[in-house]
């Protein structure tokens, strides 16, 4: 009987290697995947004040459709060119929440005569949102 000197052994499991490029690659994936978390989170914030701003905004339109034709003034007299202005607003006031500043400008006989274009802005007072809401409204005269 001969006896072999030469040993084959076979290589069962991982070298040290393998194991260090295999727990990179993983961090790598577990990093992007918490940063697509965080993206989402902010993102989600801002739809929820959009929405918010949107509610205020819908509110104060109701508010204004309610009220007395008579009693909805272009209290600057600037007719439909100040329909944006907020530095002059025709009226403004703050949310119940405090979150937003809500203006709102009328042009009397614009576009056609016994009508009335309500213009409500919706600004964010924590500056999440980039810009204003703007929302519109036209109201006639009732008969």
């Amino acid at each position: 009987m001969k006896m072999s000197t030469s040993s084959n052994f076979c290589e069962d499991g991982f070298t040290l290697i393998e194991a260090l490029i295999a727990m990179c690659i993983l961090s790598i994936g577990i990093l992007s995947l918490y940063s697509m978390h965080i993206t989402s989170i902010v993102n989600n914030a801002k739809a929820s004040t959009l929405t918010m701003g949107s509610n205020r905004a819908m509110e104060m339109i109701e508010e204004l459709i309610e009220a007395n034709y008579d009693d909805l003034v272009d209290s600057d007299n600037d007719g439909e060119a100040g329909l944006d202005d907020l530095v002059s607003a025709d009226d403004q006031v703050d949310s119940s929440d405090g979150n937003f500043t809500i203006y709102w400008n009328v042009a009397e006989d614009y576009p056609i005569e016994g009508c009335k274009i309500l213009r409500v802005h919706v600004e964010d007072k924590g500056m999440r949102l980039s810009n204003v809401l703007t929302y519109q409204y036209i109201r006639e005269r009732n008969i």
